[in-house]
């Protein structure tokens, strides 16, 4: 994930106050400044999850460790999206539910047990990404965001997001919220299957179909 990536320009600054809890359960407010939008939410990719450090050996299946650090980072990225939805800034949730996804896929790289799961977010992703593109707000710029946590460190977008015209949100809502019911429905499937950990592969499916949730809220 890029530290240092080009400002945007933007037209306008949003400056939020702190204090009110998010639907989940955070307090932090995001605010544009130089056209990405900064605010002092936590980084939320964990550590330790994905190509393993120098000099140890990748995981070579699945594990309960290895998934919840999968389930974490998936919980990560719906909180993250719900502080745009939380902060005036609904309209770019559903590309941000697409870019956050496919960070954790790209994440997992190296993980091995893991390839039905990197299939099924890789194309979650490219589902979501292609409901807001279909529903692009023709008068909004996309934008990058990126937050600073207490202790300085900066998570940026990897990409700008696409923002969604208001007036079709939400039919845009509808098409995502099938996005992620597929997504659901082939990590539940695959929990079946007895080459892999079921209890495992449901625990990621659960987080995959929480960002239901959050996009029935927009």
């Amino acid at each position: 994930m890029s530290l240092s990536l080009p400002a945007l320009t933007a037209a306008a600054a949003l400056a939020l106050t702190g204090g009110v809890t998010d639907p989940f359960g955070d307090k932090s407010p995001l605010h544009l400044a130089g056209g990405d939008a900064v605010g002092s939410s936590p980084t939320f990719v964990p550590y330790g999850y994905g190509a393993a450090p120098a000099g140890r050996k990748a995981t070579p299946k699945t594990s309960a460790a290895a998934t919840s650090q999968i389930v974490a980072a998936l919980q990560q990225a719906t909180r993250y999206c719900g502080w745009l939805q939380r902060d005036g800034k609904g309209e770019y949730v559903i590309d941000c539910l697409a870019e956050r996804i496919d960070d954790v896929s790209r994440g997992m790289a190296g993980q091995r047990g893991y390839a039905q799961v990197r299939a099924v977010l890789d194309e979650t992703a490219r589902g979501l990404n292609e409901v807001a593109r279909t529903n692009r707000a023709a008068a909004q710029r996309p934008t990058r965001f990126r937050t600073r946590d207490k202790g300085g460190a900066v998570t940026t977008t990897n990409r700008r997001l696409v923002p969604v015209e208001p007036a079709r949100q939400q039919a845009a809502v509808a098409q995502a919220l099938a996005v992620i019911s597929e997504a659901e429905t082939r990590l539940l499937r695959s929990a079946e299957d007895p080459s892999v950990r079921g209890a495992q592969f449901q625990r990621i499916a659960a987080a995959v179909g929480s960002n239901k949730v959050l996009l029935r809220s927009l």
